[in-house]
């Protein structure tokens, strides 16, 4: 793997080269195309000019031709970033924590048990109904509120709350769709109100899980020390009789070093979520070295980015089987390698641009990670009458909004740099700065580009498998285009 400047048409472009043993792909860096490379060492002359969702790849006698073919300036300008937003406005997603506490003591928790380093409440009823009504009158859109926490399920009062002033919102034309709405849960209680709501108002459940019982319960064991999996099993099953198979949605998954010392990788894990509960999708996110987090737990990879890109190619081929069984986190940079002409970001992440975290009083984050930074206080949703014109929304707003790859020497060298993105919290809470990249998470990110590159490559040779592909693509990515289920952003 590595990357390659090339000489086509008196134009200097710049590609990154991935090779497997049983293929190559070329990436445009500007533009996000793909070339097939039949032969890794022919230089660049072998190219097939190929976007990933274009017609058929030429014959072998189109091969000269197709290679040379100039990136026209229309081809250019579609894929640019799309212009930064001059001022705030509608939000893709509203991450609500109802709960500031939990009943398990997972291993791994970098949120102090829920808690996020401060004190143990749940959100109210009343708090819940105003957050809503007053982040709608400011936004003017939400894409989905997503439940979190803690433990949300703590909270059930409150998330009914949310839900119905959201449709009062849009009743009113205060909000001009209505959002989607979703929970993860550790799913250790399942209170009757719950399965209300998810009839009343279409709520996608997604459960935490971390493989089988003997792994599951040493990593996410009840406050007592006891383990959770049976609970777990137990009320998974009596959400999907109540919703007759809809629900849950998918599963989440921690992957940790104790799924490596007992042999298990993440395509296995995946395997092994799907068939014990019969759900079709789960994000599987390895362990990252978070203040908090026990660090013997981290994975250790041998070589992170074969082993991610690797990953990353059984996610993306799993949407080209019949039976889909979907790692969600393998299939994070695919929407930007699918649709390059809007993949294009100069910023890292949305988080704190076009979507929010508020705790239980209501005071409002880019995201979770950023809890109980000062720094990133974006003031409380419950004291302004514009929440997002307040002087603390403004700043952290335009801090992150202004925080560009183009400024970063380590991105401008990297060949991700146009679609990357890497958090922003992670490099603050790890490296001290939103714009001082962490070495683990490029890997991983460039490992999963990778993969994915190869994989829709190898694909796109059979129409009819690429066919189905497409199909279960498009099932998948609109999930994914209002953020993934409570795991890696």
């Amino acid at each position: 793997m590595g990357s390659m400047t090339a000489n086509d048409s008196g134009t200097d472009r710049t590609f990154h080269l991935a090779v497997a043993p049983d293929l190559s792909v070329g990436y445009e860096v500007a533009t996000g195309r793909l070339f097939s490379v039949p032969e890794a060492h022919n230089s660049c002359r072998a190219r097939i000019a190929c976007t990933a969702t274009s017609e058929p790849l030429p014959r072998k006698r189109d091969h000269e031709r197709a290679a040379s073919m100039p990136v026209s300036p229309e081809t250019a300008a579609q894929t640019k970033a799309p212009a930064l937003p001059r001022v705030p406005g509608p939000l893709d997603r509203l991450s609500l924590h109802v709960s500031h506490d939990c009943n398990m003591r997972c291993r791994y928790c970098y949120a102090g048990g829920g808690t996020y380093g401060g004190r143990s409440e749940c959100m109210t009823p009343e708090i819940a109904g105003e957050l809503i009504h007053r982040i709608a009158r400011s936004a003017g859109s939400i894409g989905a509120i997503q439940f979190f926490g803690g433990e949300p399920l703590l909270a059930v009062s409150s998330m009914e709350a949310a839900c119905a002033a959201a449709h009062r919102s849009y009743d009113e034309g205060t909000l001009s769709e209505m959002p989607a709405f979703r929970i993860v849960s550790n799913f250790s209680r399942l209170p009757a109100e719950f399965l209300d709501l998810v009839h009343r108002f279409d709520i996608e459940v997604a459960a935490s899980c971390d493989g089988p019982q003997a792994v599951h319960d040493r990593l996410r064991p009840f406050a007592d020390g006891s383990g959770s999996f049976e609970t777990l099993a137990r009320n998974i099953e009596a959400l999907q009789k109540a919703t007759s198979g809809r629900q849950p949605k998918g599963l989440a998954a921690t992957y940790t070093r104790l799924h490596q010392d007992v042999g298990m990788t993440r395509a296995d894990l995946r395997s092994f979520l799907c068939a014990k509960f019969g759900v079709a999708e789960v994000m599987v996110i390895p362990v990252r070295p978070l203040p908090g987090v026990d660090r013997s737990l981290v994975p250790r990879w041998d070589n992170p980015l074969r082993e991610h890109a690797e990953h990353a190619r059984s996610a993306v081929r799993s949407l080209a089987d019949v039976q889909r069984q979907i790692d969600l986190s393998g299939l994070l940079m695919a929407p930007y390698i699918l649709f390059p002409g809007r993949a294009a970001c100069e910023t890292f992440c949305p988080a704190g641009i076009r979507t929010i975290s508020v705790t239980p009083s209501g005071d409002i984050y880019p995201c979770q990670v950023f809890m109980g930074s000062g720094e990133f206080y974006m003031g409380n949703g419950l004291c302004a009458d514009d929440i997002e014109q307040s002087p603390h929304y403004l700043r952290v707003w335009r801090k992150l909004r202004n925080n560009l790859k183009s400024s970063v020497p380590e991105c401008q060298e990297c060949w991700l740099r146009r679609i990357c993105r890497s958090c922003p919290g992670l490099m603050f809470t790890l490296n001290g700065g939103i714009n001082q990249p962490v070495e683990e998470d490029c890997l991983l990110r460039q490992g999963l580009t990778e993969g994915t590159l190869l994989e829709v490559a190898r694909i796109r040779e059979d129409p009819v498998v690429w066919s189905r592909f497409v199909a279960n693509v498009k099932k998948t990515i609109q999930a994914m285009s209002k953020g993934p289920r409570g795991g890696l952003c």
